[in-house]
């Protein structure tokens, strides 16, 4: 029979594989077999060894090692970097962590190294440096598919100055794996990413007490960036930092069902913002928690975008809680869409442009904002070029505002107008050529519509709408037309 090592991680399967073989003084034509029958490389240069012997060394090249039976320490006072480094440069690369705290600081130039931690709360890693825990450097190669897992990284040290996990490089440093990772106590940045990382993927993180929670700049591509269920908490400064630098290499970043809260905790930084986003191809916020980022009632922004060139920014199904400012947006963006939203307790929700750029030169094209709760009217420049944007909602949308003792409520991105109290309506203010309006009555209320320069009804100089009914208008013109009532 061929020399065939057929591997799988049924321990039995490698067992019955290796009795089969013929042992020779030349086993250099050994071929690794996957569980799908594929060719998976040669085996390395085996001399003659028993059959136990090669059924360990395989097991080590594609099981997981337990590192305390290679000398690593888990006592906390151990540094394990050089010992850690030299497992990974003899070979072996799915390292597993029992509970216990490792000291180290490492730099992975190498692909295809897994490290899993027995548990994310009791297996704990702490740097042993002032630069870093964690390292992906692509510096001088590529380097792709690492996969890390189930650990705290703590931050036990001074070393306000470190990072917990860090990239650089422009080379290849994609398709990495992070998931059910702690990291807390005095990081600088709980993710720094300022060399490249492409279609990789971030999951159940919970960052805790650094000075930001994810810093993304620099030169490398950051493109195909997947967080989610990301927790950021109580970082002095943003819990995320984005920042393209004019170029359109950071594309595609999203977040989904993430939390940021109680951050920007330094009252001494005079403008505070939880998410800063600057000059960036696409990146989205989808179910999203917001809340309470900052010690101070003035000059904090909750999501906050600027730069020169912004292609694209959605933010969906979200909620925005307690910042002076919901969502700015100051700087150039192409596109994009804020819908679904709910945002309270800000003194302004949506803002357009901001009255210190007015007339800079911003351009906000084919934008849409589309069925958000809000406390308070969007507030747009006059000054701002909004170019084929949907500023209204659309005549689905479940958002509204309550018209009580108004006879000119606010429409501005609202579309139902909902009422208990009983008084003429005479106008709408803040509309849009092809706005949809509709008033609903509930209670006693009865509301009075009369034909005027602002309103005209369909077939009747004045219309009295009472409980559980609904009258619709169309904004055209300048006009308020009815297309619509519902009446008993």
């Amino acid at each position: 029979m061929p020399n065939e090592i057929y591997v799988s991680r049924r321990k039995q399967y490698i067992k019955d594989s290796v009795n089969d073989l013929k042992l020779s003084s030349n086993n250099n034509d050994l071929f690794l077999i996957d569980d799908l029958g594929n060719k998976i490389g040669k085996g390395v240069s085996l001399p003659i060894m028993s059959k136990k012997s090669i059924i360990d060394k395989i097991k080590d090249d594609f099981e997981y090692i337990n590192v305390l039976n290679y000398g690593v320490k888990n006592d906390g006072e151990t540094d394990n970097s050089g010992i850690l480094l030299k497992l990974i440069n003899n070979g072996y690369k799915n390292l597993y962590f029992p509970n216990g705290i490792y000291k180290f600081t490492l730099s992975i130039n190498k692909s295809g190294i897994s490290f899993r931690g027995q548990s994310i709360a009791n297996t704990i890693f702490v740097p042993s440096s002032n630069t870093f825990c964690l390292e992906l450097n692509s510096v001088n190669g590529n380097i792709n598919n690492n996969l890390f897992s189930n650990f705290t990284l703590r931050n036990n040290s001074n070393f306000s100055s470190v990072n917990a996990i860090s990239f650089i490089g422009e080379k290849e440093n994609d398709r990495h794996a992070f998931n059910n990772i702690i990291i807390k106590n005095g990081f600088k940045y709980g993710i720094n990413m300022e060399g490249r990382c492409i279609w990789s993927i971030f999951e159940n993180f919970w960052i805790e007490n650094c000075y930001s929670g994810l810093n993304i700049n620099g030169n490398g591509a950051k493109n195909l960036l997947t967080f989610n269920n990301i927790y950021i908490r109580n970082s002095q400064t943003n819990a995320i930092f984005l920042d393209g630098g004019n170029a359109e290499t950071f594309k595609t970043i999203s977040f989904n069902n993430c939390n940021f809260e109680n951050n920007c905790r330094n009252i001494d930084i005079s403008i505070q913002y939880a998410v800063k986003l600057l000059d960036f191809d696409e990146v989205s916020f989808n179910n999203c928690y917001i809340e309470n980022n900052s010690n101070k009632t003035s000059q904090t922004y909750a999501i906050y975008c600027g730069g020169t060139y912004n292609r694209c920014l959605n933010i969906v199904n979200s909620l925005i809680w307690g910042q002076e400012y919901g969502i700015c947006i100051e700087g150039t963006i192409m596109s994009g869409t804020i819908s679904g939203n709910r945002i309270i307790n800000t003194n302004e929700d949506i803002i357009i442009g901001t009255e210190t750029n007015a007339g800079g030169g911003h351009e906000e094209s084919a934008f849409s904002l589309l069925g958000n709760t809000l406390s308070h009217p969007l507030k747009k420049n006059q000054d701002i070029n909004m170019n084929n944007s949907v500023t209204t909602l659309n005549p689905l949308s479940l958002a509204y505002r309550h018209a009580n003792n108004n006879p000119t409520p606010d429409v501005r991105n609202c579309n139902v107008i909902m009422s208990w109290t009983s008084e003429s309506i005479t106008n709408f203010l803040n509309g849009t050529n092809g706005q949809v309006v509709i008033v609903y009555i509930y209670g006693n209320a009865n509301k009075v519509f009369s034909n005027n320069t602002y309103i005209q009804l369909r077939d009747s100089s004045e219309v009295t709408i009472s409980k559980g009914e609904s009258i619709g208008f169309m904004f055209f013109n300048d006009k308020w037309i009815e297309i619509f009532r519902n009446t008993k």
